[in-house]
């Protein structure tokens, strides 16, 4: 849905959980019993007549480790708008599988094997889709040192800019390097912790090179106050809180805690470093239901005011079993919705998770006929609305990577992010 808002509404099931996480899946090769065969070649005769039109489907497979490399030990199961699953195969040296999906139809992919297998299945798929799984990221990474002064009263210090990330409790400081940004980035170093305020030093135009050690010079300063505020919050709401995430080219930095000043709009003081090109305006509040309002302006703001009355539709219910069902109350037109269900044991110990990507509408999707899926016994979901695609047919391309949640479009200079659970 077009508009000028990115929305997100979450709804958990159960009442308690962070609906992001999945069980980490081991290593193991994934099991061979479920049904099917080998996923057949793009070469495949295509159907594209009537309602049983059938046609090429592309899945790429990385893995759930976030190195951007292929995973060769998944299984890709490609499954009727019925759920009855017609094809299975691993995927190539590549990591690509090559198959034929009836329109309207389901792809799956299992990471992992033994007692916690992670699934994830995209619906609604079309002809001709390229669709990606797994999580994205760079590899190598490589390190090198950065050396800060020491900062008084200070027991821990983090250097943060994009693709580069370190913390530890010394000034001297190993980091990480992740290839995908620019040769030349600006850094955020950051000093807390113990009995002395927070304080920041901003280190320009810095190369970063593996294996090299920069040193940075002080001294350390107190970050300037930004007074904003926050309007739309219902009458008796609880749990109120508030930051404000620094980015740089389009990549989160590090998050700083908002002051709060009770009334009508919420006033609002964070303590924040001259630094970043956009930032994130993070409102939580409890009315009924959990929500979470976030906000991406550009630049960063010297001042704000933000509107986080709730403004999507709230899921009211969410079960999965041989169909996975949902309902939605409230206004609006989300362009997808992201059921995430888990089996447990009897100690409530994790034994495999899957995840439903699909368009919230009509309200349920037919689960694929997986053998040796999870068996769901916990269900939490989101509905997610953006004005950076159309629909969910321009999101199901990246939805398996997770990439619809979180992501930063650095040519959108204002969007909110909105999401309530119970």
């Amino acid at each position: 849905m077009r508009s000028s808002l990115l929305l997100l509404t979450l709804a958990a099931a159960a009442c308690s959980g962070d609906p992001d996480v999945f069980a980490d899946a081991g290593a193991d090769a994934p099991g061979t019993d479920a049904p099917g065969t080998d996923a057949p070649s793009t070469d495949a005769p295509v159907d594209v007549d009537g309602p049983g039109a059938r046609g090429p489907v592309t899945v790429h497979v990385l893995t759930r480790a976030g190195d951007g490399l292929p995973d060769l030990v998944a299984t890709v199961y490609v499954a009727d708008p019925d759920g009855t699953v017609v094809s299975q195969a691993m995927p190539d040296a590549t990591g690509v599988v090559n198959a034929t999906v009836a329109e309207g139809g389901s792809v799956t992919v299992r990471h992992g094997g033994g007692n916690q297998p992670v699934l994830t299945t995209v619906f609604a798929v079309g002809i001709g889709d390229e669709l990606w799984f797994g999580r994205n990221g760079s590899n190598p990474v490589t390190t090198m040192t950065v050396a800060l002064p020491a900062a008084a009263g200070s027991t821990r210090y983090n250097v943060r800019g994009p693709c580069v990330f370190g913390e530890g409790n010394t000034p001297t400081l190993t980091v990480q390097l992740v290839p995908g940004c620019a040769a030349t980035v600006n850094l955020l170093a950051m000093a807390s912790g113990g009995t002395a305020p927070v304080r920041h030093i901003v280190v320009p135009t810095v190369t970063p090179t593996a294996g090299t050690t920069l040193t940075v010079p002080g001294p350390w300063a107190a970050p300037p106050s930004m007074a904003w505020s926050a309007s739309g919050i219902p009458v008796g709401a609880t749990s109120i809180s508030a930051s404000i995430t620094v980015l740089e080219d389009a990549r989160i930095t590090l998050g700083f805690v908002a002051a709060q000043t009770p009334g009508e709009p919420l006033g609002l003081t964070t303590a924040l470093p001259a630094y970043g090109d956009s930032a994130l305006l993070n409102v939580a509040y409890r009315s009924n239901v959990y929500y979470l309002d976030v906000r991406h302006v550009s630049p960063v703001p010297t001042s704000a005011s933000v509107m986080v009355a709730p403004r999507v539709p709230a899921i009211t219910s969410v079960s999965v079993g041989p169909t996975a069902l949902w309902t939605l109350a409230g206004a609006g037109t989300p362009d997808l919705i992201a059921i995430d269900a888990d089996e447990l044991g009897e100690k409530g110990e994790p034994l495999g998770s899957w995840r439903f990507l699909a368009p919230p509408a009509p309200g349920s999707v037919r689960v694929p006929a997986i053998a040796g899926a999870p068996t769901p016994t916990d269900a939490r979901a989101r509905v997610f609305d953006t004005d950076v695609v159309p629909d969910y047919a321009a999101l199901r391309e990246r939805v398996g990577l997770g990439e619809w949640a979180g992501t930063i479009p650095p040519s959108a200079p204002l969007f909110a992010q909105q999401s309530s659970m119970y």
